[in-house]
């Protein structure tokens, strides 16, 4: 009996030795908080406590200082220093202070988000961070707006300084010459031209990038990383009042008329063949007489040719190249959606930003297409389903296209656009349309397929 209590005792204590012995003698804290910043050999030895319980201070003088967990300090980054990291597993998320927060072994950063000294608490057991402590409210002593508002545009060196109206509010007058223009809010310029690591460091936006203000209504603004451009949306002088203490932009003032270009092209998946040219001038969106509204009808969007999912995509752009692969041409006039690849669904009003890459994504069909300029919205709407005119033969009409002739065999309703979304007939039941050489849209019972008129 007194053998079999010694060997229980024993093994038990083998186990608190092994569990003792699972978390690790040391951990430091590596990042931005240091001299040098994020330098594998020098970190803040934390306090051991006991029971994979750690404690330290930090002093953070930006709020988008971030840190790391590490159990070895290395000047070898992959093998040694990552091996023995931990952090959050969505890289550089912010930590919310007070609050015991998740951590997983990685090298996910974490993200203070606040300036003043913190007291940092890492528990190993409950594999958690806790940073604890009130947050300095410090507001920077300068304040500009760069964008595309200054000359030369977006360059690190150059801003229009911003007058301190009060602690934390700041203001300035800016002059736009597009409803394209944007800007973002800096604490710094950079040192050249090629500095977006200070621009980015100090920067402030919109959550959305590309998102527009509302004249004379102040809007939420956010610390971003690079990019959250503020879009003013409307061509005059303004005044730009930054306030750090609500985190708001109000951008005031009247806006000028503005007159849009005179026509939209869409290019993309418009052709069964030939895709992406970004010389075609076949498919455009016309201009209403009264307002910036650009409208397009029956517009097929085939299937896209390298990946036959159903599915078409296409942009916007107010001029064209000079042949296939003048792409340089068309980019600072090109429209998309504000993340590439996102759906329209049909007659549901999406949101559209000057994008040099974006494109919307659309089931393969036939649209009528409705492109509001001034408040950057687009909608389309199906009107039918692709067809090839082998297939409306195998129906109770088909189509077939003659010297200056259009043609429809059998009982149908006729609907006919030319290229540039302009209706030439309209649900008519002729049989016979008489038509200059070019290519048509001809819609049939709801079918639509495009023939080429001699």
């Amino acid at each position: 009996m007194i053998k079999k209590f010694t060997l229980f005792m024993v093994c038990a204590i083998c186990a608190l030795v092994a569990n003792a012995q699972d978390y690790p003698g040391n951990l430091y804290i590596i990042g931005s908080v240091t001299e040098p910043a994020w330098n594998p050999e020098t970190g803040i030895e934390m306090t051991n406590n006991g029971d994979g319980i750690y404690t330290a201070k930090i002093t953070t003088k930006s709020a988008t200082d971030n840190i790391a967990i590490v159990s070895v300090l290395s000047s070898d980054w992959d093998n040694v220093v990552n091996q023995n990291r931990w952090g959050f597993a969505a890289d550089n998320s912010p930590v919310t202070i007070g609050e015991a927060m998740p951590i997983v072994k990685g090298t996910g950063a974490i993200l203070i988000g606040a300036v003043g000294t913190f007291d940092v608490t890492v528990n190993l057991a409950e594999m958690t961070i806790l940073v604890a402590g009130e947050a300095v409210v410090e507001y920077p002593e300068t304040m500009y707006i760069i964008g595309s508002i200054t000359e030369p545009q977006w360059n690190p060196l150059q801003g229009i300084e911003m007058t301190v109206e009060s602690e934390g509010v700041y203001k300035a007058e800016i002059t736009t010459t597009s409803v394209d223009d944007e800007i973002n809010f800096v604490a710094s310029l950079g040192e050249n031209e090629e500095d977006w690591t200070t621009i980015n460091a100090n920067r402030w936006g919109f959550s959305t990038s590309h998102s527009t203000v509302t004249l004379n209504e102040p809007m939420e603004v956010v610390q971003v990383l690079d990019n959250g451009n503020i879009r003013i949306g409307a061509v005059g002088t303004f005044d730009v009042t930054f306030n750090m203490v609500d985190m708001t932009v109000l951008v005031e003032g009247e806006a000028e008329p503005v007159e849009g270009p005179e026509a939209f092209y869409v290019i993309g998946t418009i052709h069964e063949d030939v895709q992406w040219n970004p010389s075609d001038g076949s498919v455009a969106l016309t201009k209403d007489e009264d307002a910036n509204i650009y409208r397009g009808y029956s517009i097929s969007i085939y299937s896209d040719l390298d990946n036959e999912n159903g599915y078409g995509f296409f942009s916007l752009a107010s001029q064209l190249g000079e042949n296939e692969t003048d792409w340089d041409a068309v980019k600072p006039y090109r429209y998309g959606p504000a993340e590439n690849n996102t759906e329209i669904i049909d007659n549901t009003e999406a949101n559209v930003v000057k994008s040099e890459e974006n494109a919307f994504m659309v089931e393969a069909a036939v649209y009528d297409i409705v492109f509001d300029y001034d408040n950057q919205t687009i909608t389309l709407s199906k009107t039918g389903e692709l067809a090839g005119v082998e297939e409306l033969e195998g129906n109770e009409a088909s189509v077939v296209a003659g010297d200056g002739e259009i043609r429809v065999n059998g009982d149908a309703t006729v609907s006919i656009y030319n290229v540039c979304g302009q209706r030439i007939a309209a649900d008519s039941n002729a049989t016979s349309f008489s038509v200059p050489a070019g290519v048509y849209v001809v819609v049939v019972n709801g079918k639509a397929t495009k023939v080429a008129v001699k």
